[in-house]
């Protein structure tokens, strides 16, 4: 598969309305960014499809900001591959909370672009 240059723009935008959904506690925002099998590895667990991430989103979170930079899209072997940098901000102080990296397996369904793995990779 060959992206073009409308696949790599929604790409982008699915990082912004991951990031934008989760900060916002709109659960269904959020979960539309993942497929309906998708798997979602954090350091709290590994989650596999809509029903265990969903469970994962409804938990309790601080009202903290992600920050995404540096996306990378890749298509290897008919996959596409993204990656990028995280940073989870406290609003009002600035101060950043944690620093890692997502590593994440992307696929077109009828919904549009959708993270079909996303892994969380803490800085220690």
């Amino acid at each position: 598969m060959t992206l073009s240059t409308e696949d790599r723009l929604d790409i982008h935008e699915l990082y912004g309305k991951y990031c934008q959904t989760r900060d916002s506690g709109d659960v269904a925002g959020w979960l539309a960014c993942f497929s309906d099998n998708a798997i979602f590895a954090t350091p709290m667990g590994t989650f596999t499809g809509l029903a265990e991430i969903r469970e994962y989103a409804e938990k309790p979170v601080d009202s903290n900001r992600h920050w995404v930079g540096n996306i990378v899209i890749s298509e290897e072997a008919g996959n596409i591959r993204g990656s990028c940098y995280l940073q989870l901000v406290q609003p009002g102080s600035g101060k950043i909370l944690i620093t890692g990296k997502y590593r994440d397996d992307l696929i077109k369904t009828s919904k549009g672009w959708c993270f079909s793995h996303r892994e969380i990779e803490i800085d220690n």
